[in-house]
């Protein structure tokens, strides 16, 4: 019997670290760890996420470290400041002998210096994963190798409401490891169009609230190029090629920022790419406006540049049964650093988009459905002010 006893004691000794409470010795020996770094992505500036990151908790030349590194912060860096409140952690799993993972939230208080003093607070939740990179078998430093933005619960709920609420368009949520967004199919392209001010060409353009009460849309996103000066007073002034309700607004097709058209004709298919003058009045375009980047031409990813930055976009795509979707990606916040280039495309090419490409993005990135302002990456306001848009009658 006294045999039995030890080696029923010597079985428990030896499971016990994997079948009791592995998981809270994790939470208990980690969980400041995970909230520190919680509190580093939580920081403002690109400047300090690299300099804080990359020196105490984050991997270098990790996933994590790359997008920090090429974090556009834009003027939210410079202009605003945040505090982390209430971080908490859970759901630690060892992922290795040396690797571990886990959750992290909290609620982040932003003071935006150029609102007139706004503050708001936003929840923040990442799925983080540490490594262990000391070469010291009897130490432990552990480093975040790579983070995943979480679903926002409320944000999912929302969008399955406004879903109910328009007919024939479906909104829906979308995240990856730098990103929370969303992402609007609407079935019949023949309702998606170009909205524009009604002074285009000069002075101040509009928020996008104001262009989508012109034209009743049930959904608008920001457009296509302008002349951006930092301030509004030339916002009203498109760049670019502008044909809205087949009529041309805007003919100058450039060769920089705005070379890249995106457009339907009138068998309602889009078209993207690079097009001469001559190409262009064949193509006879119902509704297009022109930026800087294709996503997919003809069913082939197009090759991105190198290093694109993580930021707010916008985009516009079409499948091969002809349904259009837009994408629109929050960025700049330290619950959504934005998507690269690469990542736009990874996005329309998982929806089955045969044509996408880029629109205006940063601080121009804005959503809106059913006359509800679902994002602005221009805090305090539905949108910064704008010339052109793509809506949906």
């Amino acid at each position: 019997m006294k045999k039995l006893i030890a080696v029923l004691l010597s079985l428990m000794l030896f499971i016990s670290p994997f079948a009791f409470g592995e998981e809270e010795d994790l939470e208990a020996k980690y969980s400041k760890l995970a909230n520190e770094t919680l509190r580093t992505l939580c920081r403002v500036g690109s400047e300090e996420l690299n300099k804080w990151g990359s020196g105490n908790y984050v991997k270098r030349d990790s996933p994590a470290w790359n997008i920090l590194i090429r974090y556009d912060s834009g003027w939210f860096g410079k202009l605003g400041r945040t505090e982390l409140n209430d971080a908490g952690s859970g759901n630690f799993v060892r992922g290795g002998d040396n690797s571990f993972e886990c959750d992290a939230w909290g609620t982040y208080k932003v003071w935006y210096s150029n609102r007139n003093g706004l503050v708001r607070e936003y929840p923040v939740s990442y799925h983080l994963a540490f490594e262990n990179i000391s070469n010291n078998p009897k130490k432990e430093e552990y480093k975040l190798v790579s983070f995943t933005a979480l679903i926002n619960i409320n944000e999912e709920e929302n969008a399955r409401r406004l879903s109910e609420l328009c007919e024939g368009i479906e909104l829906t949520c979308v995240t990856g490891p730098s990103y929370r967004g969303y992402v609007v199919k609407i079935d019949d392209p023949a309702r998606v169009g170009v909205g524009i001010i009604d002074k285009l060409g000069s002075g101040e353009g509009w928020r996008i609230d104001q262009i989508s009460s012109k034209y009743n849309a049930a959904v608008a996103i920001n457009g296509g190029a302008f002349s951006d000066s930092g301030t509004s007073s030339i916002s009203g002034k498109a760049e670019g090629y502008v044909v809205c309700s087949g009529e041309e607004k805007h003919a100058n097709v450039r060769a920089d920022y705005c070379k890249i058209v995106m457009g339907f004709d009138a068998e309602n298919k889009l078209h993207v790419g690079t097009f001469t003058n001559d190409q262009l009045k064949q193509m006879k375009l119902r509704d297009a406006l022109a930026f800087n980047q294709a996503f997919v031409q003809d069913g082939n990813r197009v090759s991105q540049p190198k290093n694109s930055s993580y930021s707010a976009r916008t985009g516009i795509g079409q499948d091969g049964e002809g349904h259009v979707y837009f994408v629109v990606i929050q960025g700049r916040q330290p619950d959504s650093f934005g998507a690269s280039f690469d990542d736009m495309a990874d996005i329309f090419i998982s929806l089955g988009c045969v044509n996408a490409g880029n629109l205006d993005g940063g601080n121009s990135t804005a959503l809106m459905v059913n006359g509800e302002s679902v994002y602005s990456a221009y805090q305090g306001e539905t949108s910064r002010k704008i010339p052109t848009t793509f809506i949906v009658r």
